[in-house]
C-alpha cells in the first residue's frame, strides 16, 4: 500500500510542470537539440520580482490583506506582502534549479538501463556501489568543466552558447581538424548506442510475437520504420513522438521500481553476494563502461547553463542534483532487480516491463537517428542547421543514419545480446567526448586569461587530473579488450 501511494505521489510530481520536459529531453544518448523546445516553453509567472520595501508597502495599501496584490495569467496567489521576508526569497530561482535538475535526471534514464543489472552482477552489488560513486564524481566534474567553458564564453564574448554540444566544442576549440574529430567521435558513440537499440528492438519484437518472427526480420522492420519516420516527418513532429515515448518510459520505470523495492526480501544478502565473474577486476572492467554510458548527461550541459541564465550557483546546484538523482535511481533499479523484487512483483516478461523496454528503445532510437542525421547533414550542407525543426531531411542521409547501425547490429550481434556495443561506446566514445575534449576546451580558455573565476577549483591541476583519469580509463579498457581478443 505504501509503495502504491508513493507511486501515485511520484506521478503527480511527474505531471506538475507539463509532461516532465518530455518535449525538451528524451534520452541521454541523443543530441541536445531537444532543448530548443524547453527554451520556448511559456510558463505562468507566479512570483513577484520586486523586492523593494516601499513597493511592498504601496502594494499592501492598495489591496485586501487576505488576497494577493495581483493576479498573473489567471492564477491567484496568497498575499506574500504580509511576510516581506518570504517575498525576498528567490522562489523562481529555486524552482528553476529544481526543474532543471529533474530535466537532467529524466533525460538520463534510457535503454541502457535494460542491461544494467546484468553487468552490475558481474563484480557484485557492493563493488558496483563504488563504481557508481566514481562515475558520479567523474561525470559531475566533467559537467562542471563544460559549464565553466559555457559560462565564461558568455561572460567574455556575450555570445549565446550553442545548444549542440558539437557546435559548442567547435566554437571553443576553433579548429577545423577538431571539428572533424568531434564529429567522428560523436558518430562513433551514437552508432554504438543505436546498434544496441536496434538489436534489442528486434529481440523484444520477436518475443512479443511468440518467436514466430525472426529477430533479424524484426530488426529490419523496426529500422525501416525509423527511416520512414525520419524521411517523411519534420523534426518538430518527430519530437512529439519521442515525447510520448519518454513519458511512457518514466511512468513504466517508476511503476516497476517502487513495487519492486518493497518486495526485496533480504537486503543484506544482495550486498554480501559475490559477483558472478571469476575475477573481480574483470567484472569491474565489464561493468564500468556500461554504468558510464548509462549515466551520461553532459551533452545537455551547455543548454542547462543557458536555461539558468549562466548563473554559476544555480548551474552548479542543478548539475550536482540532476546528475545525482539518476545514480540513486540506477542503484535502486539494480538493487530491486538483483534482489528479485521486480521479478516477484511483475516479472521481466510482464506487460509493464515490456512497455518500459519498448518506450526506452523507441525514444533512444529516435534520438540517435536525429543525432547521426545532424552530423551527416553538417558535412553535406556545411553545418547549416536552418529551419531544422520544420524541414524534411535528405532521405539518403536518413538511410545512412539508420542503415549503418542496422548493418552493424546484424553482422556483429550474431543473434545474441549486443550490449558489447554499449560497452564499446562507454570505453572510448564517452571518455573522449565528455572527458578529454572538455578539458582541452577549458585549458585553452584558461590560458587566454581573463578576470573570470573558475567554476571548477584546483586550477590546471584539476583539469589535468580529469584528463588523466579519462585517458587511463581508456587505456585500461583497451588493454582488457586486447587481452580478451588475444585469448
Amino acid at each position: 500500500m505504501k509503495a502504491s501511494l508513493l507511486y501515485v505521489s511520484m506521478l503527480k510530481i511527474l505531471f506538475m510542470d507539463g509532461i516532465l520536459f518530455a518535449d525538451a529531453f528524451q534520452l541521454n544518448e541523443s543530441s541536445s537539440r531537444r532543448v530548443k523546445t524547453f527554451l520556448n516553453l511559456k510558463r505562468p509567472n507566479l512570483v513577484a520580482t520586486s523586492t523593494s520595501d516601499d513597493d511592498f508597502r504601496s502594494r499592501k495599501n492598495n489591496v485586501k490583506s487576505s488576497l494577493s496584490a495581483f493576479t498573473i495569467q489567471g492564477y491567484e496567489e496568497r498575499d506574500y506582502l504580509e511576510f516581506p521576508e518570504l517575498s525576498r526569497v528567490d522562489f523562481r530561482g529555486l524552482k528553476s534549479v529544481l526543474t532543471t535538475s529533474l530535466m537532467i535526471a529524466g533525460g538520463t534514464i534510457g535503454a541502457s538501463a535494460l542491461v544494467l543489472p546484468e553487468y552490475v552482477a558481474k563484480p557484485g552489488m557492493t563493488v558496483s556501489l563504488g563504481i557508481f560513486g566514481a562515475v558520479y564524481i567523474g561525470n559531475l566534474l566533467s559537467g562542471l568543466v563544460i559549464a565553466e567553458v559555457a559560462i565564461k564564453q558568455k561572460e567574455q564574448n556575450g555570445d549565446e552558447v550553442p545548444s549542440s554540444f558539437k557546435e559548442f566544442a567547435e566554437t571553443n576549440l576553433d579548429s577545423p581538424l577538431a571539428a572533424c574529430v568531434i564529429s567522428a567521435i560523436s558518430l562513433f558513440a551514437n552508432t554504438c548506442v543505436f546498434a544496441f537499440d536496434l538489436n534489442r528492438a528486434g529481440d523484444i519484437t520477436s518475443q512479443i510475437s511468440g518467436g514466430t518472427l525472426d529477430q533479424s526480420l524484426c530488426l529490419i522492420g523496426f529500422a525501416s520504420s525509423l527511416i520512414v519516420l525520419r524521411s517523411t516527418q519534420t523534426g518538430e513532429k518527430i519530437s512529439n513522438v519521442s515525447s510520448i515515448a519518454v513519458m511512457t518510459l518514466l511512468i513504466a520505470f517508476f511503476g516497476l521500481l517502487f513495487p519492486g523495492l518493497s518486495n526485496v526480501q533480504n537486503p543484506a544478502e544482495i550486498l554480501l553476494t559475490p559477483g558472478t565473474s571469476d575475477d573481480v577486476m574483470s567484472g569491474i572492467s565489464e561493468a564500468s563502461p556500461i554504468i558510464l554510458t548509462t549515466a551520461i548527461y553532459q551533452n545537455i550541459v551547455p543548454s542547462v547553463t543557458k536555461i539558468l541564465n549562466y548563473d554559476r550557483v544555480k548551474t552548479v546546484a542543478a548539475i550536482s542534483i540532476g546528475s545525482f538523482l539518476p545514480i540513486c535511481l540506477f542503484v535502486a533499479w539494480t538493487y530491486a532487480c538483483l534482489g528479485g523484487g521486480i521479478t516477484e512483483q511483475v516479472g521481466f516478461d510482464g506487460w509493464l516491463y515490456t512497455t518500459f523496454s519498448i518506450a526506452a528503445i523507441i525514444g533512444s532510437s529516435i534520438g540517435c537517428t536525429m543525432s547521426i542525421s545532424e552530423e551527416l547533414d553538417s558535412f553535406l550542407d556545411g553545418g547549416s542547421q536552418a529551419s531544422e525543426e520544420n524541414r524534411l531531411p535528405n532521405p539518403i542521409v536518413s538511410l545512412a543514419a539508420v542503415g549503418v547501425p542496422s548493418a552493424a547490429a546484424l553482422l556483429f550481434a550474431g543473434g545474441e545480446d549486443f550490449s558489447a556495443a554499449l560497452r564499446l561506446g562507454g570505453s572510448y566514445g564517452s571518455p573522449l567526448l565528455y572527458g578529454v575534449i572538455p578539458v582541452a576546451m577549458a585549458w585553452m580558455q584558461r590560458e587566454k586569461g581573463g578576470d573570470k573565476a573558475d567554476l571548477v577549483p584546483g586550477g590546471f591541476n584539476t583539469l589535468a587530473a580529469i584528463g588523466m583519469a579519462s585517458s587511463v580509463f581508456m587505456l585500461q579498457e583497451l588493454a582488457s579488450d586486447v587481452s580478451a581478443f588475444s585469448l
